[in-house]
């Protein structure tokens, strides 16, 4: 089964993903039946390998964990989805590629998730791209204000209760996944994982969420220092803490300025994706603009003000959220007159570039680093 599919799904591959990197630079998107017909591809393919018997034990062999890695990665593609981290379109065409990754490519290891290798290939060049981008456009000036917003007291203390409990956490996730894939042990997973974790609690929990840390430290602090007090833990800490800081507090907040441009309210179009949320006080008459950098908001919630007249600006504006906006304006409800919208920046040639990392390299691309 593997070398047949090897032989069925490389090509695929290399097809779709160069056709996607076309449409996106191209237009800004990849079309739909484009991901639909590459996921069904690969579904349907180990099904029609059933029909040849001197495939049929190799397919029975090998399929669970073909279907465990392609359910892995549904999920996977969702969490990031709900996390607001990528838009749907994304999403779909990452699980479309991690749907015709061969299994035979990592030959060294029992690998569960082919998929997390895969995002890993693709996360890490896209980081040292913006990471290059944001820090080459911006003035010495600008990353010295960044800088100092970091130096809050209370910033530097909600990083360190947050990191801590997410940590502790992260450590025990970690040491039962450890046993099946020990190579995902290390502070670039840890830091994913805590980053994913934070930004789903802090949705669900909203201004509970210092509380909800807080309570786990407590725990963790009572009923297991033996862990919490060894060295592993502690270097762990301490890089994860500066991960944070510097990606979550200083490229993010960075960035925010730098890859995004003020776009008049008449001329917003649908597609685009903004940097700054809009939101209404209770009453609806007053509006306030809020940053939004690719972890969430970059303003504290309160109170006084409602609901986000943009739902989910990773996704793009809408034309009825454009509508209602530039109505409000008219009725001077919205008394500014621009919003800054990111600059596109096409998703599909880092997924191509991970996908050819992976299989050139076995999978190893970033593992070998590591």
């Amino acid at each position: 089964m593997a070398d047949a599919l090897t032989l069925l799904f490389v090509p695929m591959m290399l097809a779709v993903g160069l056709f996607s990197v076309y449409e996106d630079v191209r237009f800004g998107r990849v079309r739909n039946s484009l991901v639909v017909f590459s996921i069904a591809y690969a579904l349907l393919m180990p099904a029609v390998l059933l029909f040849f018997p001197s495939q049929h034990n190799a397919i029975r062999d090998a399929l669970p964990a073909y279907a465990l890695n392609f359910l892995f990665s549904f999920f996977l593609c969702l969490m990031l989805w709900l996390m607001r981290l990528w838009p749907a379109g994304d999403a779909k065409l990452f699980l479309a590629c991690s749907a015709l990754l061969p299994s035979t490519i990592f030959p060294a290891w029992k690998i569960a998730f082919p998929g997390l290798i895969l995002l890993l290939n693709i996360f890490v060049p896209y980081v040292l791209y913006y990471a290059a981008r944001v820090l080459l456009k911006s003035t010495w000036q600008m990353k010295t204000h960044a800088v100092k917003g970091l130096l809050i007291p209370q910033r530097i203390a909600s990083f360190a209760l947050l990191t801590f409990a997410f940590s502790w956490v992260g450590g025990k996730f970690s040491s039962f996944m450890v046993k099946h894939s020990p190579e995902f042990s290390n502070p670039v997973t840890t830091t994913l994982f805590v980053i994913a974790l934070t930004v789903v609690v802090k949705d669900i929990y909203s201004l509970g969420l210092r509380r909800l840390c807080f309570g786990i430290m407590l725990f963790a602090i009572l009923f297991d220092f033996g862990y919490v007090s060894t060295s592993p833990f502690i270097a762990s800490l301490g890089i994860t803490l500066l991960l944070i800081f510097f990606f979550r507090g200083f490229l993010l907040s960075l960035g925010h300025s730098i890859l995004s441009i003020p776009v008049y309210i008449e001329n917003l179009k649908p597609g685009m994706v903004p940097a700054e949320n809009i939101q209404m006080d209770n009453a609806g008459e007053k509006s306030r603009k809020i940053g939004i950098s690719a972890m969430g908001s970059l303003a504290a919630k309160s109170p006084l003000w409602g609901k986000s007249l943009i739902e989910r600006p990773h996704e793009g504006l809408e034309e009825g959220t454009i509508k209602n906006i530039q109505k409000l304006h008219s009725e001077d409800k919205i008394l500014f007159h621009t919003l800054r919208i990111y600059e596109h920046v096409p998703f599909a040639p880092f997924l191509f570039l991970g996908a050819m990392f992976t299989l050139l390299t076995k999978g190893q691309f970033i593992i070998f680093f590591l």
